[in-house]
């Protein structure tokens, strides 16, 4: 038997729910904080459930840089961590409840069913490789606005104090001399 974890991740503390195969909730709400207590909080409830590590599957939303030590840790420990886009988690939300109420414990409880009813969860598995790629690619992507924002500005004052420049260098070197 398996046990579906969902964990609702956010700043400062998350809120953590778990269903068996048949949807019954074992656990409704377990809060802890977004510290190493807390996560040896999160270890002791998991290991107190007596299952083995295999069969504990755990899902949590996608929210940037929030979550990454959870994972980390829960990667460390042996565990499988999927992680939703909060597009997916609303339009799971919409398919199953008219409802617009929100709460942490509510959104642990319908990541936990999303990761229970998921036929094609293999795709959501977090990858350490894929984290650290997209990470850097986000990095890169920072660095490449930064040099453009400081081309921009450098033009700018070469304008204010040179302005022959432009005029004087018309050819297709034009950048090579900027």
């Amino acid at each position: 038997m398996t046990l579906y974890v969902g964990i609702d991740v956010s700043k400062f503390k998350h809120d953590l729910a778990i269903l068996e195969n048949q949807g019954e909730v074992i656990t409704k709400n377990l809060c802890f904080d977004n510290s190493s207590q807390g996560f040896q909080i999160l270890r002791e409830h998991l290991e107190s459930l007596e299952y083995p590590i295999s069969e504990i599957l755990i899902a949590l939303e996608d929210t940037g840089h929030y979550g990454d030590s959870l994972v980390m840790f829960l990667q460390k420990l042996g565990y499988t961590v999927f992680t939703y886009k909060s597009l997916l988690i609303k339009e799971y939300v919409k398919s199953q409840t008219l409802r617009k109420s929100k709460t942490d414990k509510k959104d642990a409880l319908v990541i936990a069913r999303k990761l229970l009813t998921d036929s094609y969860s293999e795709r959501f598995i977090v990858v350490p490789q894929m984290r650290e790629l997209k990470e850097l690619t986000r990095y890169q992507n920072r660095l490449i606005h930064d040099r453009s924002k400081a081309k921009t500005l450098y033009v700018r004052v070469l304008d204010i104090i040179f302005p022959e420049l432009a005029k004087i260098v018309t050819s297709p070197h034009n950048q090579y001399v900027y």
